[in-house]
């Protein structure tokens, strides 16, 4: 009978021992899946735009110059928006990328492109109603027409 008794507590034991292991894991694997199942809307929201420009001119310093909204730009050239990174290639082309800060999120925004170096700019692009998570794509043409401002062509 004692030896009955150790065999069954013997099998007891070696069950617990293998139940205690699987434990971990199936924990794991459920955490796992649980944040697989993680709602799309818990991801934090976008509060910026992107703004893509092909500087076809290859002005040194190109910068934004912006208005309306709740943008704020005081002295020109110098408070235009500088770039994030210089080269951004997309679709084979070589764009100059810019974040948009929650100030340009709104209706009605203009906007044109300066190079701080020489004070030249392109035309004003106006009545843009950007929304955070927009791409902006446009180019700035090789040359400036009779105004002395380069064109600013929405890039489809």
């Amino acid at each position: 009978m004692k030896k009955i008794f150790r065999i069954a507590l013997v099998t007891f034991a070696a069950a617990a021992v293998a139940v205690a292991c699987q434990k971990p894991a199936q924990d794991q694997k459920q955490d796992e899946q649980k944040e697989e199942q993680k709602p799309e809307e818990q991801k934090p929201a976008a509060t910026t735009a992107d703004l893509y420009v092909v500087n076809t001119p290859g002005w040194e310093q190109p910068a934004i110059w912006a208005w309306g909204g709740t943008i704020s730009m005081s002295t020109w050239p110098t408070d235009g928006l500088d770039p994030e990174a210089d080269k951004v290639t997309e679709g084979g082309k070589e764009y100059v990328h810019y974040v948009l800060g929650e100030a340009f999120i709104a209706d009605g925004i203009g906007l044109l492109v300066v190079d701080k170096a020489t004070s030249v700019q392109t035309v004003d692009v106006t009545g843009l109603n950007i929304k955070a998570g927009d791409k902006l794509y446009y180019e700035i043409g090789a040359e400036a027409g009779a105004d002395g401002k380069f064109a600013l062509t929405k890039v489809e």
